[in-house]
């Protein structure tokens, strides 16, 4: 248990509740919709008041375009994209397209 202002407690995470990812089902979902609204919108690109980028990759198997929307890091004149599958042990699908098709 931890301490949290007004002398509340709140459970912390267990190791096995750290890292675990959302369902693959639902990450795709959540892209598909985002793409969406993104070009149904005229280009908006902002999640949470995050500015997003839209990336188009080579599907790694099944040699199709794909557009994922992706948070970035600025890194001077470039950008760092974090491939972490929403906090998965393994790299997202993304990942390996850009390994095969840089």
């Amino acid at each position: 248990m931890h301490w949290s202002g007004a002398n509340k407690m709140t459970r912390l995470p267990t190791p096995k509740e750290i890292g675990k990812a959302p369902p693959g089902w639902l990450l795709k979902a959540f892209t598909y919709i985002h793409v969406l609204l993104h070009r149904l919108s005229g280009g908006l690109n902002t999640l949470a008041d995050k500015e997003m980028c839209f990336v188009t990759v080579t599907g790694a198997r099944s040699n199709r375009a794909r557009v994922i929307p992706l948070m970035y890091i600025p890194h001077g004149e470039k950008v760092l994209l974090v491939a972490s599958a929403g906090g998965a042990p393994s790299h997202p699908a993304w990942y390996y397209n850009l390994v095969k098709y840089p």
